[in-house]
């Protein structure tokens, strides 16, 4: 898949941003119970999101998608409903499979007061994952048809956003680029992408919470 997650968040918050409460302060209150920790929901079919109620009036909920440090809004699951507890949400079609990744934020609509589900995965026979099963790294110089097949290496800084057990985003972000490695081309003006398969990532929780696993509940005092 060529959009970067850069481009997913700016089109999320572009999408997004007038569209619900905006989140201030850190998560707290209206803990959610499911889906649970590397639960897997299914496209097209009727699935109950699940929460202890902790605050009065409406809330809404938002979908999200990425790795824990850098997770950004795909859509609006809904919006203005009563804190009862349970809404009941049909994954759009659409939605690409992974198996984790995923989170829904819910917004107290009057303060802005919100919190996570921790991270599931998306199971769609029709829209497969496009995480990468190779464990070298990939890049593309997106100012030029240059591709690197095996490692890259530059003359600039490198930001990296965040690592995960299926792929992270690395940008490049000086104007001058020396790539490495079997390219098709020595050297490229503008961006470099890097797509960097790793071992394991670290899901942080800053409160106590509840965890539901293979449907079993697992609180965490500190």
């Amino acid at each position: 898949m060529q959009l970067s997650i850069f481009s997913l968040f700016a089109a999320g918050l572009a999408t997004l941003a007038l569209a619900y409460t905006t989140p201030v302060g850190d998560p707290s209150g209206n803990p959610i119970s499911r889906p649970g920790l590397n639960e897997i929901v299914p496209v097209g079919t009727p699935y109950t999101v699940t929460w202890n109620p902790t605050t009065p009036g409406t809330v809404t909920l938002v979908l999200l998608r990425g790795p824990s440090t850098n997770i950004v809004p795909l859509y609006t699951i809904a919006e203005q409903i009563p804190n009862t507890g349970a809404f009941v949400w049909t994954p759009a079609t659409t939605l690409e499979a992974d198996t984790t990744h995923y989170g829904i934020q819910l917004i107290v609509d009057a303060t802005g007061q919100y919190q996570y589900t921790t991270q599931f995965g998306i199971s769609n026979p029709s829209v497969p994952s496009s995480s990468s099963s190779s464990s070298t790294a990939s890049a593309t110089v997106s100012s030029s048809s240059a591709t690197v097949s095996s490692s890259a290496s530059s003359t600039a800084s490198v930001i990296t956003t965040a690592s995960s057990t299926s792929s992270s985003v690395v940008v490049v972000s000086t104007s001058s680029v020396t790539v490495s490695g079997n390219a098709t081309s020595s050297s490229a003006s503008g961006a470099l992408y890097v797509t960097e398969v790793v071992t394991a990532y670290t899901t942080y929780c800053p409160y106590a919470t509840s965890v539901v696993v293979n449907n079993s509940t697992y609180t965490v005092s500190s």
